[in-house]
């Protein structure tokens, strides 16, 4: 039973309009790599937050901030004052390590745009635009021979999802905030098979694979603040997710045209924030997917696996900068396992750490957020090691 059925022509209209808002985030820049090995570097898996978030998060760990504009699960903004802008620029270095050798991948773009702003009675109304997935593979195979002839092969695959949510939230009294939002996921990637035939006359060979995506869900928020805790649950509902590929074959001459249909499954996350002091917070969150669950044409995808990941994140507030103003320390760490294994049937698993800071540069409310990023996966065929500096520009209340 199909979920969502959608045509191609409102498909792509959706996809333009929100194209149209997204098409300055993304720039993947390969300054320099060697091609004799593949990576598919992920900044998140799809519509988790975890490596993809505000600069803020992004220092203490990619923690969720209870009951403030930086956390992206629903029911935070109704505790918004006024209205909320924020944007962050990122600049990520990929480096993978095999018995090759070491290619290095560069990645700058703007993974994460939210605005939010106040109602009457006691609404606030926001969307955010982020990337959650981000598809990037380029390999040459060692020359063969066939028959004689002496050929070699080369991968390129290039692409991006992205999700757009708008919400709307209330606050429950003076301690309670519930959200829901609409969240629809767009983006496309394109695969080339190159066949070069060396020292012949043959012409090389090319067939390409270019895929679209379109989806849509569902999720619910609630945030509590009981001073000095603030906890915040949020559960996104199962994503339906609408695929057309184009097979573009070179020896046949023709294109082939397939649709499937994807069901992410649903995302359980928990955050908690606890003041010791005024001037010092402790947080944690943990996030669930069972990826187990994921569907392909209504068939559960054999080999993946459920997936909980957590973040913690210290931040003291007692240094004093410009005109007194709070100049925050933010320091984190992060876990999150992929939801498959690698050939030696091995878990792959992300860890890093992260430290920030903010830097007043407004009067009131606004502040140039700054985050460094170290981390690692590690298997016994491919070591990776990412780092990455974001830049947040933010106008809005904190906590």
């Amino acid at each position: 039973m199909r979920i969502f059925r959608i045509n191609l022509n409102s498909q792509l209209f959706a996809s333009i309009l929100f194209f149209f808002l997204f098409s300055f985030i993304s720039c993947v820049n390969l300054s320099r790599l060697h091609l004799n090995a593949q990576s598919i570097f992920s900044f998140s898996e799809i519509g988790e937050s975890i490596l993809c978030g505000d600069a803020r998060m992004s220092a203490l760990g990619y923690v969720e901030i209870p009951g403030t504009f930086s956390s992206n699960l629903c029911g935070s903004i109704a505790f918004l004052k006024k209205t909320g802008i924020d944007f962050t620029y990122s600049g990520v270095r990929l480096e993978m390590m095999d018995e090759e050798g070491k290619n290095i991948m560069h990645y700058y773009c703007i993974p994460y745009i939210k605005a939010a702003t106040t109602l009457p009675l006691d609404l606030a109304v926001g969307f955010n635009i982020k990337k959650v997935m981000d598809f990037n593979a380029n390999f040459v195979t060692s020359p063969d021979s066939v028959n004689g002839i002496s050929i070699q092969k080369r991968f390129l695959k290039k692409g991006q999802l992205s999700l757009g949510s708008i919400e709307i939230a209330k606050t429950l009294g003076n301690t309670a905030g519930l959200g829901f939002s609409f969240n629809v996921l767009f983006g496309s990637s394109d695969e080339l098979w190159i066949t070069n035939f060396l020292d012949t006359l043959y012409i090389d060979t090319k067939d390409s694979l270019n895929s679209y995506y379109f989806g849509y869900s569902y999720s619910l928020g609630i945030v509590f603040d009981f001073h000095p805790i603030n906890f915040v649950f949020g559960y996104s509902f199962p994503l339906s997710c609408e695929k057309e590929t184009r097979s573009l074959s070179y020896f046949r001459k023709d294109t082939t045209e397939i649709e499937d249909e994807l069901i992410f499954p649903s995302l359980y996350s928990c955050g908690f924030n606890l003041s010791v002091r005024e001037d010092l917070n402790f947080l944690i969150t943990l996030r669930y997917r069972s990826w187990s669950n994921f569907k392909y044409n209504g068939t559960k995808k054999e080999g993946f696996l459920d997936v909980l990941s957590y973040s913690v994140g210290l931040e003291y507030s007692g240094i004093k900068g410009y005109k007194k103003r709070g100049f925050p320390l933010r320091f984190g760490y992060f876990s999150k396992p992929w939801y498959f294994k690698n050939s030696y049937n091995e878990r792959i698993v992300d860890n890093g750490v992260t430290i920030g800071t903010s830097i007043p540069v407004l009067k009131k409310a606004g502040f140039l957020d700054l985050a460094f990023v170290a981390g690692r996966r590690k298997t016994r065929e491919l070591e990776e090691r990412f780092y990455s500096f974001h830049i947040g520009f933010n106008f809005y209340e904190r906590w």
